[in-house]
């Protein structure tokens, strides 16, 4: 005679996720402000022992589906947005290798100060598109816990690319802008300078900050003074503002010998303004970039920058919610990848503070 399978209850599941059996009435009815982590151990604890909920307040397993869905707040119609094709080429291209289908949505940059829009548009997609199972997301700007909770609450996985969420150390996938600013300025201190001007991005933009405060350990390491006229405010999308700025490098005593600009956009427009003023670049000024966009190889002189591996962060990232999906789990640990110092004509060791031909063309 065939026994009965004894029926799982929710004291089980808090015996094996050692858990009391309040949080688990919680976490499977989606209610009260459970820890992640918590939730991630009783739903684990669920899965592992076949619980099933009549209710349907629980989804056993992960959607059957094998579609991944892409959100990308950038903007496509903008350099800017552009950018990150490469990194967008390299999700498509491990998800198609690895059999699943993906879908791409590019919904438009929406800062911090746009931050409920973004949190409006995840609650929508998440009730729109039922059949995606696992969740891909490009900002770079960082998100909230709160923005991804309705994807979480049904048991889909999420990865953040190029951006994170600040309380919760998990499932992203970025490039280190704080080592590669600290390489790119130790590299011109490596090579003589110590009179090196800053260009700020985007005021309140993570990628700003990490560049900044790799531009400001630089300096400590070496100990070189930090002068806070030496850092100059300026935009990664209003160059126009970046221009109007830069024109007081050329009121700075002593006259900087190398620039280190937030983006490779902005450290175009400052060169090509400090060029037209007469100075040698890299001779009088040595300028370095970040980016490694199209434009850093096309520039006069072509620009040392810093190359940012976005198709290796899209590759990582498909991979890491692939993992997610197969695993049937929710989070992770993050992964941060290197930035490239790639090395051409615009920077060289400097000429010296007290160049007479430097003085003298700044006197014009």
């Amino acid at each position: 005679m065939k026994l009965k399978k004894r029926k799982i209850t929710i004291k089980d599941i808090a015996e094996k996720a050692k858990v009391s059996p309040t949080t688990v009435s919680l976490v499977l009815s989606r209610k009260g402000n459970i820890k992640d982590e918590t939730r991630e151990k009783v739903l684990m604890a669920a899965r592992e022992l076949g619980y099933n909920n009549s209710r349907a307040t629980y989804k056993e397993t992960i959607s059957s589906s094998n579609l991944v869905s892409l959100i990308a707040f950038i903007d496509g119609t903008h350099p800017s947005g552009r950018f990150y094709l490469p990194l967008i080429q390299g999700v498509t291209d491990i998800i198609k290798e690895k059999g699943y289908k993906v879908t791409i949505d590019i919904v438009g940059e929406l800062s911090q100060d746009k931050r409920s829009l973004r949190k409006k548009y995840l609650k929508e997609f998440q009730v729109e598109q039922k059949d995606v199972s696992g969740i891909l997301i490009l900002s770079a700007w960082n998100m909230g816990f709160d923005e991804i909770i309705p994807f979480i609450g049904e048991n889909k996985p999420v990865v953040l690319l190029e951006t994170k969420i600040p309380e919760l150390d998990k499932n992203f996938i970025m490039i280190d802008h704080y080592k590669g600013a600290f390489d790119a300025v130790e590299y011109l201190i490596k090579l003589g300078h110590t009179n090196i001007v800053h260009i700020l991005g985007t005021k309140g933009h993570p990628h700003t900050d990490a560049r900044l405060n790799g531009y400001l350990d630089a300096l400590k390491t070496h100990n070189i003074p930090i002068r806070k006229d030496y850092i100059i405010e300026g935009d990664f999308n209003n160059l126009d503002l970046v221009l109007e700025n830069i024109q007081n490098i050329l009121n700075l005593k002593p006259l900087p010998t190398a620039i280190f600009g937030s983006n490779d956009n902005i450290t175009i427009t400052a060169m090509k303004f400090i060029k037209s003023k007469g100075f040698n670049v890299p001779k009088d000024i040595s300028f370095i970039g970040f980016d490694n966009s199209h434009s850093s190889s096309l520039a006069d002189p072509p620009l040392t920058t810093v190359s940012q591996p976005l198709y290796e962060v899209g590759k990582e990232g498909a991979k890491m919610i692939l993992e997610l999906l197969e695993t049937k789990k929710l989070f992770t640990q993050p992964k941060i990848l290197g930035a490239e110092l790639i090395i051409r004509q615009s920077t060289s060791e400097p000429g010296g503070e007290e160049n007479e031909m430097r003085e003298e063309i700044r006197a014009r």
